[in-house]
């Protein structure tokens, strides 16, 4: 339907705009007017972003929610020690875990950060960061739980993805046969 196609590439198109605003937010507090503006205009121009409009693909939706969350985490330490950017941030990566498999590892590593940030001041918000972004993962793991008899956090192919890239045979395809594997 090209109406559907419409939507899609309207919603992708939208998404790339918020992901040139957060990329100009982050690096306003992080570098300066300048930096930001330049760091904006780069992600804007980017040749592979112009081009992830016309495609469907997740990278538009999980590259938005990686900067976001880096993004309301910064603001959190830096500026606001806000619990609403701290709520954001949670739910940004929680969300993110639904799209990437190595995504808990970095939501552990942002809390860890945090934690080391200032110690005991930020033991807190680091749980309180790990506890959303775990919580919105919970309803998928359960369900994992459920139809697989095991604990499966986000998805189950991440190994094998790992063993096609990265093996004595590879070529970057997963057309090969299983038996080699």
């Amino acid at each position: 339907q090209p109406v559907t196609f419409l939507v899609i590439t309207v919603i992708q198109a939208g998404l790339g705009v918020l992901l040139v605003h957060l990329v100009y937010r982050l690096a306003l507090i992080v570098m300066g007017t300048h930096q930001a503006i330049l760091a904006a205009c780069l992600a804007a121009l980017y040749p592979t972003q112009v081009y992830m409009c016309n495609e469907f693909h997740a990278i538009n939706i999980y590259i938005v929610l990686q900067v976001a969350t880096v993004f309301f985490l910064v603001r959190y330490v830096e500026i606001s020690a806000s619990w609403g950017d701290l709520v954001m941030a949670g739910l940004c990566a929680g969300t993110l875990m639904f799209f990437r498999g190595e995504s808990p590892a970095l939501v552990l590593l942002y809390a860890a950060v945090l934690l080391l940030r200032e110690r005991l001041k930020f033991a807190k918000p680091a749980l309180v960061f790990l506890l959303i972004a775990f919580a919105c993962l919970a309803p998928w793991t359960i369900r994992n739980y459920r139809v697989f008899g095991r604990v499966v956090l986000v998805c189950a192919s991440g190994g094998v993805n790992l063993w096609i890239g990265n093996n004595s045979l590879a070529t970057g395809d997963d057309r090969y046969g299983a038996a080699d594997i």
